[in-house]
């Protein structure tokens, strides 16, 4: 049943190299719009990456370049993607050495959309880069959002990354849920998501989403599909006890693409939504998203309550 249902992936990523230890090896836009039609994603946000610490990453220009041939194709009916699945961006920046700069890519994507790529939120790398919560920069991105009308997303918990190649849970310092709260009560206007249920801080997160109603999360990311099966019945225990405990509209449904794959996504849900409604269920896969981005004119205020 679940596989029919309309689904938005808030979270995915893309690549045109090969990846070598990945479930997916294949992480082009092509390829993902191929898993959207397999599992009825009718809509999926990609995120631009920025990871000083190996000075590598997916910019900005680069991704709506990317996003931008994909439209192209689709306009004019060629390959095999489905007209109906659609590709947007969440912007980055570099908030350590390249900060002015990722700024001003921000405002242009806002101001005049690359090819017709629409920048619909901004993607904060905490935990892979030193970013004050309290400073300056981090009150300049808010503000933006503020202005624009937009999300931010804060990466928070473990780091697949890290853990695999760097010998430790986090390549920068921890950043869990309550370490937004002052943010999330200052811009109380401006949806925050936790990606990843802030793994595995989850008494954390639940005490954080339940004190600020501008807050949210998404169940991206919880397993590297190819090395960690063994933990699919605890995130499903996980997914289960936020929505008890927060409800099933303060969860958003994501992939994480190409580290957990569409399939394992649509499981969890699936398996920790049984008993729940049809239309819990479409809150997760759909409705929340739409509402966060404010998509078809849903822009009259964001508690989740």
């Amino acid at each position: 049943m679940g596989i029919k249902m309309k689904k938005i992936d808030i979270h995915c990523h893309t690549t045109l190299q090969p990846l070598h230890d990945c479930a997916e090896p294949d992480a082009s836009v092509w390829t993902l719009a191929g898993r959207m039609e397999a599992h009825d994603i009718s809509e999926a946000f990609l995120y631009a990456t920025y990871f000083p610490h190996r000075g590598t990453g997916i910019s900005n220009y680069r991704l709506a370049q990317w996003l931008g041939r994909v439209g192209y194709a689709q306009r004019q009916d060629v390959d095999s993607l489905l007209p109906e699945a659609r590709l947007s961006m969440f912007g980055s920046l570099d908030m350590e050495h390249y900060f002015l700069q990722g700024m001003s890519e921000l405002e242009e994507l806002r101001e005049h959309p690359v090819q017709a790529v629409c920048m619909q939120g901004i993607k904060m790398y905490t935990c892979y880069q030193d970013i004050d919560l309290s400073g300056e920069r981090m009150h300049a991105v808010m503000d933006f959002a503020r202005k624009e009308v937009i999300p931010v997303a804060f990466h928070c918990g473990y780091s697949y990354m890290s853990i695999r190649k760097g010998g430790g849970p986090s390549v920068a310092r921890m950043v869990r849920a309550s370490d937004l709260s002052s943010l999330a009560k200052e811009y109380g206007d401006v949806p925050i998501m936790v990606a990843h249920m802030s793994k595995p801080y989850l008494d954390d997160l639940i005490a954080t989403i339940l004190a600020h109603p501008n807050m949210v999360t998404d169940m991206s990311g919880l397993i590297d599909s190819k090395h960690d099966r063994q933990l699919i019945p605890q995130c499903i225990d996980d997914i289960r006890r936020f929505l008890y405990e927060c409800g099933p509209t303060r969860l958003l449904f994501g992939t994480d693409f190409p580290v957990q794959t569409h399939a394992d996504s649509v499981y969890f849900i699936e398996e920790a939504m049984k008993g729940f409604s049809e239309e819990d269920k479409r809150s997760v896969y759909h409705d929340n998203a739409r509402k966060i981005l404010r998509i078809g004119g849903g822009s009259d205020g964001i508690a989740f309550r």
